[in-house]
């Protein structure tokens, strides 16, 4: 029935901005879902919506009624049944729908949309108003008429309406509607556009935030731990040697504790700077915290091709910095771990490269190390 395709238009569309507002929520957000729950304008049926956190407290709201549920509203939850054609057509002036908003199976709130009933029945009045017509006029034209108004307004609300079901389930914000002009109905779907484009655009950068260093935009410990089973499982696969640097910059507290934080980060962004321009184009570096760095040297023909690449990091760290003013100077400890020559696994490998570089640091610092348990100092630039 009409009443009931309404119910499940309104619940999907409740499902779809309680997905786009979880980032808000879950990032204290208010301003965000605010914008978020604007799109609703282009609903007309839509009397206000609100954005419940989970502690029953108002988080954000869209519309005049400031989220309260108007004169004969029906409290809901998602999934609910629809109304009986007597509280459609009399008995009721308005509906709602609330739907969880979850994000990574945490339960952050809920979304609750009131719908006013009004151009709901106006439409059904007016459905039986056209059809009378139809009889009335012979069908033919009639025909070719609901045809027309078909390609015009049914196909484009049901790309948008497929759109909202394909972006609930499968969260990729990199689908785009298409639009066949830009009458109201186009406004729409660019609204619908241009929201999908932002979030994909937030998600984008929260997932760059989570994998990588903000100081440097190195990798962070996450991502080169994942980079690293990777390059272990293509070393294994192809028969191939695979090596990881662990890097101790020496001194470095020392400048950062006399010239303040300020000073220690530009330093720390140079060393970076200094260490990625020292590997190739297929190895990673990684910062780890501190002044800890790594490096995951992929495909290596010899062992010595390690050595070389170290050399050259404690060649340019050992290099003075000018920064703030000041002429700075540092080394690095590297320790050096090859695959699988000192180490079958990733733990093995790790904790080789580890010793080895505090056996650098015990030779004296400002150098590399290839075996930790070697005799004599270590290999120094």
């Amino acid at each position: 029935s009409e009443q009931e395709k309404a119910a499940e238009r309104l619940t999907l569309l409740a499902r779809v901005m309680a997905s786009n507002v979880a980032a808000a929520v879950s990032f204290n957000e208010p301003v965000s879902a605010g914008e978020i729950l604007k799109a609703l304008a282009a609903e007309p049926s839509i009397l206000s919506a609100q954005v419940v956190d989970s502690r029953g407290r108002v988080f954000a709201r869209y519309g005049g009624r400031g989220g309260a549920a108007p004169d004969g509203g029906m409290p809901a939850a998602a999934g609910q049944g629809a109304l009986s054609l007597r509280e459609f057509l009399f008995d009721r002036d308005s509906f709602r729908v609330a739907t969880p908003i979850v994000l990574d199976g945490e339960a952050l709130g809920s979304i609750i949309v009131d719908a006013g009933l009004g151009p709901l029945r106006a439409s059904l009045l007016w459905d039986a108003a056209v059809l009378t017509a139809i009889i009335f006029a012979s069908g033919l034209g009639a025909l070719v008429l609901s045809h027309h108004l078909q390609k015009l307004v049914s196909d484009p609300i049901s790309r948008l309406a497929e759109a909202m079901r394909s972006v609930s389930h499968s969260k990729d914000y990199r689908l785009q509607v298409k639009k066949d002009g830009n009458d109201e109905i186009g406004t729409l779907i660019d609204g619908f556009n241009d929201m999908l484009a932002e979030i994909g655009a937030r998600d984008r950068q929260l997932e760059h935030l989570a994998h990588h260093d903000a100081l440097t935009q190195l990798p962070n410990r996450v991502l080169f731990e994942s980079e690293l089973r990777r390059a272990m499982m293509r070393a294994q696969r192809r028969g191939n040697r695979m090596g990881v640097m662990f890097i101790d910059l020496d001194h470095f507290k020392e400048i950062n504790d006399t010239l303040g934080h300020a000073v220690g980060d530009l330093l720390l962004q140079a060393a970076s700077a200094r260490i990625t321009g020292c590997i190739r184009q297929s190895d990673l570096v990684a910062r780890m915290g501190g002044d800890e760095f790594t490096v995951i040297l992929d495909d290596l023909h010899q062992v010595r091709d390690a050595a070389a690449i170290a050399q050259k990091i404690v060649d340019e760290v050992a290099r003075p910095f000018e920064l703030a003013g000041h002429q700075l100077r540092i080394s690095a400890s590297i320790g050096v771990g090859c695959y699988p020559d000192d180490g079958a696994d990733i733990d093995s490998l790790l904790a080789h490269a580890d010793a080895a570089m505090y056996a650098v640091k015990e030779a004296g610092r400002n150098g590399y190390r290839l075996r930790a348990r070697e005799a004599g100092p270590a290999t120094v630039g």
